[in-house]
């Protein structure tokens, strides 16, 4: 039987630690697997596999000599680690751990990277791209979760073509749903989601989600629908100036912040309607969790977001208006630039007011999107995907 080896940096809030929390357990009853994690401070996931932990803290990591040793410490503790279990074959998350994968690899333990997102709009500078490209160079097999990213990984950093394979995210429906019926809403979340028609979002309160974006196009929403309401799941660095937006609208009413959740699974499914404002991802967890409850989707045409709401058309296409797809409602790309509650809604942020609003007085869409979504979601179930983990 294969031994392998999952290499993450943290099991703490990222999708990245997420996916690998979870790849490890869905493997561990396929093959002799093992999770290796180099940080398990503030530990927020679990996993079916075993894990050991480093203990190395990926937040005070230092700089110059420091680092370098930090660097020096992990290598012997992972090539160590690899010797002793036999590892056929480690896969990385994230680029402290594909650093360390492809330095401790060898002949008899081949290395695998995992390509979460699209690779250039989070990898920036020169030095750091050329580090990359003799990443993916040295690697035995690249893994990519969607057809963007493959072309991203070919056409930024070089990376050989006959390395690299597209697999998509493992959904566990059925893990999901057993999640989503837990009683773990505190009583004012359960008033906020009981007096309303609530559209949900989940993802980290970052640039790349484009947070500030719904909120403004929400605004115009709930003038229409004085009911609606905007429950925002997920923490992040701009979590002050995404409550000042609220607050400059006069929408505390109406529009929550409420944190990051453990189980997000049982407040997607007290939503009526899942939006999403990201500019790029790899493979959407967030909206492949909205399609596992059953809820309809409309969200930004992002990088990597088409080929999964629309897997009919080109996964390089862009849209400029609202778009019915096969498995949701996609809108244009909004700008990115952080405006005040002052300034008059952009075109993209008008679109995808009306992209909410369709959904939220047109019973007959509503319904067409949810079975929409009950169908998708069996594209990635773990059978269809797993086989393609382990080979």
């Amino acid at each position: 039987m294969k031994n392998v080896m999952i290499l993450s940096k943290a099991l703490t809030f990222g999708g990245a630690e997420r996916a690998a929390a979870a790849l490890a357990g869905y493997m561990a009853k396929e093959c002799n697997c093992i999770l290796v994690v180099i940080d398990d401070e503030n530990k927020t996931y679990e996993s079916d596999a075993k894990i050991i932990t480093l203990k190395q803290s990926v937040v005070n990591k230092g700089r110059g000599l420091t680092l370098l040793m930090w660097f020096v410490k992990l290598f012997f503790k992972v090539r160590k680690i690899r010797r002793e279990y036999e590892i056929d074959e480690c896969i990385s998350f994230l680029t402290e751990p594909d650093l360390i994968n492809i330095l401790t690899g060898s002949k008899k333990s081949k290395s695998t990277i995992s390509v979460r997102n699209l690779r250039s709009a989070v990898v920036k500078g020169k030095i750091k791209r050329l580090r990359d490209k003799w990443l993916f160079k040295k690697a035995n097999r690249i893994v990519a979760t969607s057809k963007m990213v493959k072309d991203d990984l070919i056409k930024v950093f070089g990376a050989d073509e006959s390395k690299i394979e597209i697999v998509y995210n493992i959904c566990d429906q059925k893990r999901i749903l057993n999640a989503a019926q837990e009683d773990c809403l505190t009583d004012e979340e359960k008033k906020f989601f009981g007096t309303g028609d609530v559209v949900i979002t989940t993802g980290r309160l970052t640039g790349q989600k484009g947070h500030w974006h719904l909120i403004r196009a929400f605004s115009a929403v709930v003038k229409e629908h004085p009911n609606a309401k905007l429950a925002i799941l997920g923490q992040g660095e701009l979590n002050d100036y995404l409550q000042k937006l609220i607050d400059d609208y006069s929408l505390t009413d109406s529009v929550r912040i409420l944190g990051f959740k453990k189980n997000p699974y049982a407040y997607l499914n007290k939503a009526k309607i899942f939006a999403f404002s990201s500019f790029f991802e790899g493979c959407p967890n967030a909206i492949l969790e909205a399609y596992a409850v059953g809820l309809p989707v409309v969200t930004t045409d992002g990088v990597g977001i088409r080929e999964i709401v629309a897997p009919e058309t080109h996964y390089a296409k862009k849209t400029d208006c609202l778009e019915h797809c096969s498995y949701g409602v996609l809108t244009p790309v909004c700008d990115g630039e952080k405006y005040d509650a002052g300034k008059p809604l952009t075109q993209a942020e008008v679109e995808m007011k009306k992209g909410i609003s369709l959904l939220l007085e047109d019973r007959e869409c509503l319904e067409h999107y949810k079975q929409a979504s009950e169908e998708r979601i069996g594209f990635f179930t773990k059978k269809s995907i797993l086989g393609m983990w382990i080979r």
